[in-house]
C-alpha cells in the first residue's frame, strides 16, 4: 500500500492504483493525508473542499458522504490495522503508517542528506533519490480543480529547499556544469531566492563566465529593491565582492560541505503539513500558550450530569475552533480546561490575546470562564499514534498559575507577554505579583491592520525616496481599512473620492481636482486650462479620453509638487477608460513622489483581469470583509457552528432558532439535548 501526494492524488495497493471517487472524495483524502493522524476539524474540512466560494447548506452532509465512500474503499485495500479512517471529535482522523506516504519518503531522505552534509557524494545521492520521488506539483489534480491550501505552499518549498540542497551537494562535489542550466531555469523561476542566485553565481563562475554571474547578481538585486525595497543579504553581497576579486576560496576544491555556504533550512514541526515521523520526537519550541477554564452557571442544568457535561462539551468545542480560527492548535482538553499553543511567528502572541478577549466578551453574560496566557519555550513530544502533541516545561506550569490567580470572565497573561504587547492593549491598573489583566485592544492602535498598513507605509516612503510612483489595490470589504488608512497618514498631502454608481466618468475626475484645489490654491492657477477643460468637456469617450488625459497630468503635476497620495474608493464602478487612466498613474516612466491607493470589490478583477498585472509598481492586497482578530468573525462563526448543530438533529423538531449576537449560550442552555455534538 502506498500513498502519493507528490503529484496528482494516487493510491497504490499491490502495484495498481485505486479509483478514487469524485473530486470531493478525493480532496478530503488529500487533505486528510496532508493532516495524517491528527484530528481535522469539521469546520476545516469543509473549508477546505470548498475554498473559493460559501460552502452550501447541505456541505457537511456531502463531506459525510464523502467520508463513508473513503471508508468503503479503504475497508477493501488496506493491510491489517494499518489504516482507520475515523470519527473523533470535532472531526475525523486518518490514521496511517507514516512510511506509506511518498511525502514521508521524501522527508526522511532529506533528513539522510543533511545528515551526511560532509559527505557531499552520499548528500547528492540521497537528494536525487529523494527528488526522484516527484511526479509533478503536490496533489496537483486537487488543484487543476482549483483547490489552494497552504499546505500545499509548504510542500512546494519543501521541495525547493531539498532542491536548493541538491544544488550545494553537487557544487560541493565539483559538478557545477552538471546543474547550470537546471539552476538557470529555476533561478527564472523563483527571483527572489537569493540562496538559488548564490548557487547559480557560484556555478558560472566556476564555468568561467565570470560576468554571468555578476549580472546574475545585479538581476536579483533589482528584484528585490523594486518589488521588497530590499538590498541582498549581507552573505551574497560578500560573494559577489569575492567573484570580482577573483577569490582563490571559490574554486571548487575548497567547498567540502554541502551547507559551507547556506546552513538556512530549518523544519517547523508545529506548522509542517508533513506527516510526523513513525518514532516519537522531540524538540524544543517557542510557544503562546492559552489555558481556558470553563464553569457552567448555577441552575436546572447542573442537575442532570448527562446534560450537564453535553453542554459544557459544546461550549469547549465552539471555544476551540475560535482559537483555531486565529491560528492556535488544540494541545490538550480535559475536562473543562482547554490548552491551545500559538507557534512563535506571524504576531501570534498579538492573536492569541485577541482570540482571549473576544472569547471573553462573546460568553461575559452567560458562563464564567477564565483564561491565562503564557509565553517561553517548551518540549514538545510527538508521536504519531497520539492526537495531540505533548507539551513539557515550566510555561505550562506557568500558565496553571496565572489562572489561578485570575478571576472569572477574565483575562490574564504573563510579565513576557505583557512586554511583547507593548501600548497595543489596555491593561488592569493594579496586576498582580506575576501576571497581568488584559482589559482591551488600545482603541488607538488598530492591530488588526498593523501589517497592511505597514506594508503601505513601506511603499510611500519609498515613493517619496527614490520618486517611484505606486499604485496600491484594496480588494474586499475595504472601507473600515480605508479609513483607518487615512488616519494614519500624516505626511504626504492626501486627496480622496468615490465613484457613485451613476458617475458618467467625469465627475470623479472633477471631484478630485477640487478637493485639491482646496489644499494648494495656487495650483487651480497653474493649472486653470485643465480646470477649464474638464468643466466643458461632453460625456462622449473621445472628449472622456481627453480629459483623463489632462486629468492624470494635473496629478502628477500636483505630485511634483509636494508628494502626493491619491485614495479613490469603489473604482469597480468607474468605466474601462477611467480604469486605465488610473493605472498608468503608477508609470515608472514618471518618476514622481506619487502613490495612489484604490479600494474595489472583488468584480475589479473581473472587468478588468489583466490589473496590476506586469507592473512591479503594482502591489494588491486582500481585505477580509471579517478580518479574522475581531469581535464581529468571531460571532458570526460561532453563530454559524451552534446553527449547523441545530440543522443537523431534524428528527428532535428542533427548529432553527435566532441567535442574537449579545447571549446566543442562553438560547440552548434551555435545550441542551439539541447541543449534543454526537447527534
Amino acid at each position: 500500500m502506498e500513498f502519493r501526494l507528490l503529484g496528482p492524488l494516487e493510491v497504490i495497493c499491490n502495484g495498481r492504483p485505486i479509483a478514487l471517487g469524485g473530486i470531493k472524495q478525493r480532496a478530503t483524502l488529500g487533505f486528510l493525508l496532508l493532516n495524517a493522524n491528527q484530528v481535522v476539524p469539521t469546520s476545516q474540512l469543509v473549508a477546505a473542499l470548498w475554498p473559493t466560494e460559501d460552502p452550501p447548506a447541505s456541505a457537511r452532509k456531502m463531506l459525510q458522504n464523502a467520508v463513508w465512500s473513503l471508508r468503503r474503499s479503504l475497508a477493501t485495500m488496506k493491510e491489517g490495522d494499518d489504516i482507520q479512517l475515523t470519527t473523533q471529535e470535532p472531526g475525523y482522523v486518518l490514521r496511517v503508517d507514516p512510511e506509506l506516504l511518498d511525502l514521508t519518503q521524501f522527508q526522511d531522505r532529506i533528513e539522510r542528506a543533511r545528515a551526511a552534509d560532509s559527505t557531499p557524494e552520499v548528500a547528492a545521492g540521497e537528494l536525487r533519490a529523494a527528488l526522484r520521488l516527484w511526479r509533478g506539483n503536490a496533489l496537483s489534480d486537487l488543484v487543476e480543480s482549483g483547490i489552494s491550501w497552504p499546505e500545499l505552499s509548504s510542500v512546494e518549498n519543501l521541495k525547493l529547499s531539498a532542491l536548493e540542497d541538491y544544488f550545494d551537494a553537487e557544487l560541493a562535489c565539483g559538478r557545477h556544469q552538471t546543474v547550470l542550466i537546471e539552476l538557470s531555469s529555476l533561478v527564472e523561476a523563483e527571483p527572489l531566492r537569493e540562496r538559488l542566485c548564490s548557487q547559480l553565481m557560484l556555478a558560472l563562475y566556476r564555468s568561467g563566465r565570470h560576468a554571468d554571474a555578476l549580472a546574475a547578481y545585479g538581476r536579483l538585486r533589482v528584484s528585490l529593491v523594486d518589488n521588497l525595497g530590499l538590498e541582498p543579504g549581507p552573505a551574497l553581497q560578500e560573494l559577489q565582492q569575492s567573484i570580482l576579486n577573483h577569490e582563490p576560496t571559490l574554486a571548487a576544491n575548497n567547498l567540502t560541505s554541502v551547507s559551507a555556504l547556506h546552513h538556512t533550512l530549518e523544519h517547523d514541526a508545529l506548522n509542517a503539513p508533513v506527516p510526523p515521523s513513525k518514532h516519537p520526537s522531540s524538540r524544543r519550541a517557542r510557544l503562546t500558550i492559552a489555558t481556558v477554564q470553563v464553569r457552567l452557571p448555577t441552575g436546572p442544568i447542573n442537575a442532570d450530569p448527562a446534560k450537564k457535561d453535553s453542554t459544557l462539551a459544546t461550549v469547549s468545542e465552539v471555544i476551540q475552533t475560535c482559537f483555531e480560527d486565529f491560528g492556535g492548535t488544540l494541545a490538550a482538553c480535559v475536562g473543562s480546561v482547554s490548552v491551545v499553543m500559538f507557534p512563535d511567528c506571524d504576531r501570534q502572541v498579538e492573536k492569541a490575546v485577541s482570540a482571549a478577549l473576544t472569547v471573553r466578551d462573546w460568553f461575559a453574560n452567560d458562563v464564567d470562564l477564565k483564561i491565562s496566557l503564557a509565553h517561553g519555550s517548551v518540549l514538545v513530544k510527538s508521536d504519531y499514534r497520539s492526537v495531540f502533541p505533548v507539551l513539557h516545561g515550566t510555561l505550562i506550569d506557568e500558565g496553571q498559575k496565572i489562572l489561578s490567580e485570575a478571576t472569572d470572565n477574565s483575562v490574564f497573561v504573563s510579565a513576557g507577554i505583557r512586554e511583547i504587547l507593548g501600548q497595543s492593549y489596555n491593561f488592569a491598573a493594579d496586576p498582580t505579583a506575576d501576571s497581568y489583566e488584559v482589559n482591551s485592544i488600545n482603541a488607538h492602535i488598530e492591530a488588526e491592520y498593523l501589517e497592511e498598513l505597514s506594508l503601505i507605509q513601506t511603499l510611500m516612503d519609498r515613493a517619496v525616496k527614490w520618486s517611484k510612483p505606486h499604485i496600491v489595490t484594496l480588494l474586499g470589504e475595504t472601507e473600515k481599512f480605508v479609513e483607518t488608512f487615512i488616519g494614519s497618514v500624516t505626511t504626504p498631502r492626501i486627496i480622496q473620492s468615490r465613484v457613485l454608481p451613476d458617475d458618467d466618468g467625469l465627475e470623479l475626475l472633477v471631484r478630485t481636482i477640487a478637493q485639491h484645489c482646496n489644499i494648494e490654491p495656487e495650483m487651480l492657477l497653474n493649472n486653470r486650462g485643465t480646470v477649464d477643460h474638464l468643466g466643458k468637456a461632453n460625456i462622449s469617450t473621445t472628449d472622456l479620453n481627453d480629459a483623463l488625459t489632462s486629468w492624470c497630468g494635473y496629478i502628477r503635476a500636483a505630485a511634483a509638487v509636494r508628494p502626493l497620495v491619491l485614495v479613490l474608493r469603489d473604482l469597480h464602478l468607474a468605466k474601462p477608460e477611467v480604469r486605465n487612466a488610473v493605472q498608468s498613474l503608477a508609470d515608472p516612466n514618471y518618476p514622481l513622489p506619487l502613490v495612489v491607493v484604490v479600494s474595489a470589490h472583488h468584480d475589479l478583477l473581473r472587468f478588468s483581469p489583466n490589473w496590476g498585472i506586469g507592473n512591479p509598481h503594482s502591489t494588491s492586497i486582500k481585505i477580509d470583509d471579517t478580518p479574522e482578530n475581531t469581535s464581529n468573525y468571531l460571532r458570526k462563526k460561532v453563530t454559524s457552528t451552534i446553527s449547523e448543530y441545530i440543522s443537523d438533529v431534524p428528527s428532535m423538531g428542533v427548529h432553527r432558532p435566532e441567535l442574537p449576537q449579545s447571549s446566543f449560550y442562553s438560547d440552548f442552555i434551555d435545550n441542551p439535548d439539541s447541543m449534543n455534538v454526537s447527534a
